[in-house]
């Protein structure tokens, strides 16, 4: 078990999927300092905020969820210049809203889902980079959101699904490309 308190950095790439649970405590904030950090997942308790940012980009968060785990973040905050991946079977659900970091988010394997409207604060990205690959092998469940207007999605071989059916406002955009169509 790995508990991150207070404000920690990395001073190189590290492998933390060897914990059973990383916990992060109110208010503690991981830099990645332009590294990569894998994590089969993280958490923290209910009410309490953390985050994981990147200072000096580069630095990639990379969630290697295994088969049939499901990794709920309700409030650790991505930020800064970090490029997010999911990779692993398992799932990753976000309930969180103003994650604003401006690497992307490329998906790769198993399913991440959205718990939360992206309107202006979305959960995968700054407002002016808010690109979302879905690779073959993953899956990007939009059942939170309402909005996707500010969500540029590359769509390579995953798929994109809809399990509560409450989008409302389907303007999708691939790069270059805007569609408007109804996501099922």
């Amino acid at each position: 078990r790995k508990i991150v308190t207070g404000t920690e950095e990395l001073d190189a790439d590290a492998d933390w999927t060897v914990y059973s649970a990383v916990v992060f405590t109110n208010g503690a904030k991981l830099d990645l300092k332009g590294h990569t950090l894998t994590l089969a997942g993280f958490e923290s308790a209910a009410g309490e905020t953390a985050e994981i940012t990147d200072s000096v980009g580069g630095g990639k968060l990379v969630l290697d969820i295994p088969a049939g785990a499901v990794v709920r973040n309700k409030s650790v905050k991505l930020s800064g210049k970090l490029h997010f991946v999911k990779n692993g079977a398992g799932k990753y659900v976000t309930y969180v809203n103003g994650s604003y970091f401006t690497g992307g988010t490329e998906l790769n394997a198993g399913t991440t889902a959205l718990q939360t409207d992206v309107g202006y604060s979305c959960p995968l990205g700054a407002e002016d980079n808010r690109w979302v690959q879905v690779n073959s092998g993953a899956v990007f469940d939009i059942a939170g959101v309402t909005d996707l207007s500010t969500v540029w999605l590359s769509l390579n071989g995953g798929t994109i699904v809809n399990s509560a059916g409450k989008t409302t406002k389907n303007i999708v955009s691939f790069p270059n490309i805007p569609l408007l169509y109804t996501v099922r």
